[in-house]
């Protein structure tokens, strides 16, 4: 406006001042357009690092899911170690039972006394064995819920992972129609 003040004062004809006040308005839109590109580039930027985030909280959970896995596989291989473990020793009680019953069995003088205290003997050893079957048994126990746990653990993180997937697609889309404004000339108009 000024400077179409400055050509009708310095003479110029009316259709020169037309085109002088034409020129200021167009200065006015490109700067309106400058400043509009610069708050498209802020958000383009803000969004390039939201996506980023995204993207790093995706392969953490990734991450996390993996390890989960892993642990499983080795909880469910000691779990079965124990049950194996459980297994043996009830057949050795078995034995056990069945050599004491044998033992049981009357007999006369220093035979019978030997087979008294070996039965004492192996009745001592049932007990030690019948223990550590109780104690394999809580620990297997104790695995299967750990075992669940870490396979719940597992199906959040793929789940949390999932959910995120929609949204880093959505704000690289939201980044691609942005940098498609940011990129265009300064002046340049959107047809």
């Amino acid at each position: 406006a000024a400077q179409a003040e400055e050509v009708v004062k310095a003479g110029l004809g009316e259709k020169e001042a037309l085109l002088a006040g034409q020129l200021s308005e167009e200065q006015g839109k490109v700067l309106a357009l400058e400043k509009k590109v610069a708050e498209a580039e802020q958000k383009a930027s803000r969004l390039r690092k939201e996506v980023a985030t995204k993207e790093a909280e995706e392969k953490r959970a990734v991450a996390r899911a993996g390890l989960a896995e892993q642990e499983v596989v080795s909880l469910k291989e000691q779990v079965g170690v124990l049950e194996g473990e459980v297994s043996r020793l009830e057949g050795a009680m078995k034995a056990q039972a069945a050599q004491t019953e044998e033992l049981q069995k009357p007999e006369r003088g220093e035979k019978k006394a030997l087979l008294a205290a070996h039965l004492r003997e192996e009745q001592g050893k049932v007990l030690g064995l019948e223990k550590k079957v109780a104690e394999a048994e809580q620990e297997a126990s104790r695995l299967r819920k750990e075992v669940a746990t870490k396979e719940a653990e597992e199906e959040r993180a793929v789940a949390r992972a999932g959910l995120a997937e929609p949204e880093v697609e959505s704000l690289q889309a939201q980044v691609g129609v942005w940098g498609g404004a940011v990129g265009r000339p300064r002046g340049a108009r959107a047809e």
